[in-house]
């Protein structure tokens, strides 16, 4: 449901953070409605520490108007355990190959 709003968070955090990102997050803690325990509060502190509006989280995929924060928690769960892997992964290979 949340899955273009979440690719264009991965972006930005890629792009501001580096690859290595997904590793810095507790899947265990991660949750969505909380300000400290959300993606952007356990990479930078505190969710209204990094945005200024509302909107520009939701666009992202970091926050919601209103709305199933328990879905939007599920789904960045699935997507940063996929992306742990994958860059895991990367990471041996390229290591291998070296």
């Amino acid at each position: 449901m949340f899955e273009a709003q979440i690719a264009k968070g991965v972006k930005y955090l890629d792009q501001d953070l580096g690859q290595s990102w997904p590793e810095r997050v507790n899947l265990r803690e991660l949750d969505m409605v909380d300000c400290l325990y959300c993606v952007i509060g356990q990479l930078y502190g505190d969710f209204h520490d990094r945005f200024d509006t509302i909107f520009d989280g939701i666009e992202l995929g970091f926050d919601l108007y209103t709305g199933d924060y328990a879905l939007l928690t599920q789904e960045w769960k699935a997507k940063i355990a996929q992306l742990q892997a994958e860059r895991q992964n990367k990471c041996k290979i390229s290591f291998k190959s070296s």
